[in-house]
């Protein structure tokens, strides 16, 4: 994760709109891809992100520094995410197809990524939305514990026991649907 500095953390929380647009330029990106990954669909991940930035904005005198600035962001977004997916009353957590541009992989081998990627997008709708969450932001997104429990705002005992009862979740799913990845 990335670490905003404190003076621009204060500028921001004083209105200025340069620290703001800073911030927004250090996190957006991470924000969009993980709410992408909960929702599937650029549009509405587009959509989330910037009204999570307007979300940060109209609460930036409510930041008090007992997380890491970047913590407490990611936590708006998710749960911004979360909610609006409970309302609508969509899938959640859906994984992004993995496209390859690099000329290094053939057709063949985009087709058969392709097909891979299909298939654990399948086992994760499938799996209850905690152990969906957890995996994503651990297996795709690469956080560390820590980060996950502080995010998901849950005890890292929990974290640890979520992603394990997730990967034996997966597996049983892959298992008992005998779905190959060759």
């Amino acid at each position: 994760m990335v670490d905003i500095r404190e003076d621009i953390i204060e500028r921001y929380q004083r209105g200025d709109t340069m620290a703001f647009k800073e911030i927004y330029e250090h996190t957006s990106r991470f924000i969009y891809n993980v709410i992408y990954k909960l929702v599937n669909h650029p549009q509405q991940a587009e959509d989330l992100t910037h009204d999570v930035y307007l979300k940060l904005f109209n609460a930036r005198e409510s930041y008090n520094g007992s997380v890491k600035f970047t913590t407490w962001a990611y936590r708006i977004a998710m749960n911004h995410a979360l909610n609006t997916l409970k309302r609508h009353n969509v899938w959640l957590t859906k994984i992004k197809q993995v496209f390859f541009e690099s000329p290094q992989y053939s057709t063949l081998d985009y087709y058969e990524e392709d097909i891979k990627s299909q298939q654990v997008q399948a086992i994760l709708e499938n799996l209850p939305q905690q152990f969906r969450i957890i995996l994503i932001l651990r297996e795709f997104e690469g956080l560390s514990y820590d980060a996950i429990a502080d995010i998901l705002n849950i005890e890292l005992g929990t974290v640890k026991s979520r992603l394990s009862r997730a990967k034996k979740e997966f597996k049983a799913y892959v298992q008992r649907h005998q779905v190959v990845f060759s």
